[in-house]
């Protein structure tokens, strides 16, 4: 090879004097994510995403300037789509994650109030300073995502009352919203096994019955500084019924009582009245439905003031009580057994269970672990075991001391097929994910 001279010379000191490009400050990486790609308009959800810090900066949970996960939606024709300021949502951080560490948020997302195609960018945002795409990251855009008119609600029609016994009417529908509702930016209530839960205690709210479960959730985490709302399912006056929490999760709805216990709370205040007969009713299906599924016997459902001194769920309880519990008895004797969930009626196709208990806890390393398993079968990642179960196929990472035994079994119950994928150790339960790359298979043994 021949190297000429003059102005085409290398310059050898230039290049031994060569220092690498340091790593940007705001940069990030979006492992998961569960956002959905349609959504009815004017609607606030909760979005999992989990993100590694792949900047040079520490992103710090306080201080005047935070760092932030926030989004911005763009219509058809590029423009940024404004909100009011109480629905452009900043979730907190819920520690310092330095560069390279990795955060699992639960990201509350408000959607355009306008039928359409849109694109939805979420991205970090350094509080008072800046946001990263502006600083040359690219964030995470999810496109299209289609906005659907939102679904009207039709109140459960009120039955007639006759003196005589009448045949049970079809179970109320319970609609879960239970991850659309606010959460704390960082406590979490403690995780439990189903088979943990051997009692259903009833509240009210003591309010005006027009209070919705979205307003007493923002109350009680905003105001009283809980994880999230503190009961599993609210019904209405007109008798809807809503899951608002996982019945995994151990919910403060009754202090120690809590720990083994389903909260059903009525909306309104029956210290001098009793419920209407649309929310009686409700109520009623609501306790058949939970006593059916977690075989928990009608002597096992109390009002919270038989537990504790409190006036919950009213003064009037003593004179309905009798009746809501026969009534939900006579509900469940004349239930036709539950279908088994048909699989290819499930909207998850792969579901990639963890554990995690809060404050920092939860499986990191697993994660980690999984990485190159994630980039070669496409799958959905989370945390909670009733989004797993509408899942065809999970996959649980790690042993019992992480995800309980008993989900497994619930999971089947569900009718999931469950994987579970436990070494001894972290580094074996690696090799485990390693070896199925290598064989281009996504289960080791699914049953």
């Amino acid at each position: 090879m021949t190297v000429s001279s003059g102005a085409n010379q290398p310059n050898v000191a230039a290049a031994r004097n060569f220092t690498p490009r340091p790593t940007p400050g705001y940069r990030a990486r979006y492992i998961a994510h569960n956002t959905p790609m349609t959504l009815p308009a004017a609607q606030i959800l909760n979005v999992t995403l989990t993100i590694q810090n792949v900047g040079s900066f520490t992103w710090t949970q306080g201080g005047p300037n935070p760092f932030r996960l926030g989004f911005q939606w763009y219509n058809a024709a590029g423009q940024l789509v404004q909100f009011p300021p109480e629905f452009d949502f900043r979730m907190p951080l819920p520690h310092d994650v330095p560069s390279n560490g990795i955060v699992t948020l639960q990201a509350r997302l408000k959607t355009p109030d306008t039928p359409g195609v849109y694109q939805l960018r979420w991205d970090m945002v350094h509080e008072l300073v800046t946001w990263f795409v502006t600083q040359g990251d690219a964030g995470l855009l999810v496109s299209p995502i289609t906005i659907t008119q939102p679904v009207p609600v039709t109140p459960s029609p009120t039955p007639e009352v006759t003196p005589s016994p009448t045949p049970a009417p079809a179970q109320v529908q319970i609609q879960d919203i239970s991850n659309q509702l606010a959460q704390h930016a960082s406590k979490r209530y403690v995780q439990r096994p189903a088979t943990a839960i051997r009692r259903i205690i009833v509240h009210h709210t003591g309010t005006p019955a027009t209070i919705t479960p979205q307003r007493i959730a923002e109350f009680q985490v905003n105001e009283k500084d809980l994880p999230g709302i503190t009961y599993h399912f609210c019904i209405t006056a007109d008798g809807r019924a809503y899951q608002t929490q996982p019945l995994t999760l151990t919910a403060a709805h009754a202090g120690q009582d809590s720990q083994d216990s389903v909260g059903v709370c009525l909306i309104g205040n029956f210290t001098s009245t009793p419920p209407p007969q649309s929310q009686f009713e409700a109520t009623a299906s609501v306790l058949a439905q939970l006593a059916a599924s977690l075989n928990i016997r009608l002597d096992q459902i109390f009002g919270y003031r038989e537990l504790v001194n409190t006036q919950s769920p009213g003064n009037t309880w003593p004179t309905w009580k009798e009746a809501l519990i026969k009534r939900a008895g006579s509900l469940i004797s004349s239930a036709a057994p539950p279908a088994q969930p048909s699989p290819a009626a499930k909207p998850i196709d792969h579901y990639l269970l963890l554990w995690h208990r809060g404050g920092g806890n939860w499986a990191e390393w697993d994660l980690r672990g999984a990485l190159d398993y994630i980039g070669q079968f496409p799958l959905t990642i989370g945390f909670s075991v009733e989004e797993a179960k509408l899942a065809k196929n999970v996959t649980i990472l790690g042993g019992p001391n992480g995800v309980p035994a008993t989900v497994d079994q619930l999971l089947r119950a569900a009718g999931c097929k469950v994987d579970r994928l436990a070494g001894a150790t972290e580094n074996e339960t690696r090799k485990m994910l390693t070896e199925l790359i290598k064989q281009g298979k996504r289960f080791r043994n699914l049953q």
